[in-house]
């Protein structure tokens, strides 16, 4: 069995294919994408196609070798185990955000995320029953800034916080931090952590501001 008659790739298969192999020995993510940029570096007439075209020849390559794409799993733990913990976290806090001192305004939460400034390659090529996948981590996956983000139970955003890593009162802060959109707060931390002084400055920049605005009657839950 062969590609279609038709396929201007023929003559150029055994090239790609050795392509996909090259990548995989390094423990490179394949992608589509790659392929198509391969081929047309290797042919002017396929480089001339239509992107939809383009993508059609290279899937048909892709089909007919018996290539798929894996993704790769951060944890293997069972699904249902984190079902339970949800379902007890609910009935533990459904009780806490009802009730007539409570306001949804005033129902805060507030959660921290790692902002990497490159991203490893979970989805890869590779032949159908494959047992092992193998994606090596850029060595720059540690460069990262981390996001502090607040939101109400009426889904209002308050005031985000961005953590770089840099000394407070640095270079960073003192320059780089004037020519930055408004509508965030800075702030500069030797490992990118929302540590103590950081988090001090989000209460009394974010939490205090709005916490103060809410009626008598409510008392102001965060989770």
């Amino acid at each position: 069995m062969c590609l279609e008659p038709t396929s201007i790739l023929q003559t150029f298969e055994g090239q790609l294919l050795c392509y996909i192999f090259e990548l995989w020995e390094q423990g490179m993510a394949v992608s589509s994408k790659l392929v198509i940029i391969k081929a047309s570096s290797l042919f002017r007439e396929f480089r001339e196609k239509a992107a939809v075209a383009q993508y059609c020849s290279i899937h048909r390559l892709i089909k007919h070798h018996g290539l798929v794409y894996w993704m790769g799993t951060i944890s293997r733990q069972d699904p249902q185990e984190f079902e339970a913990m949800a379902v007890a976290l609910m009935i533990t806090f459904c009780p806490m955000v009802i009730g007539a001192s409570r306001g949804q305004a005033f129902i805060i939460n507030i959660d921290q995320s790692p902002i990497p400034f490159t991203f490893n390659r979970q989805r890869t090529l590779e032949l159908v029953g494959a047992h092992t996948i193998n994606i090596c981590k850029l060595t720059c996956d540690t460069k990262r800034a981390t996001l502090a983000v607040t939101f109400t139970a009426l889904g209002r955003m308050l005031t985000p916080v961005l953590v770089f890593k840099g000394i407070p009162g640095g270079c960073i802060a003192t320059w780089d931090f004037t020519t930055y959109l408004c509508g965030c707060i800075y702030a500069c931390q030797s490992s990118v952590w929302m540590d103590e002084v950081v988090m001090l400055q989000w209460v009394e920049q974010v939490l205090k501001p709005h916490v103060l605005v809410a009626p008598l009657h409510v008392v102001s839950l965060l989770v």
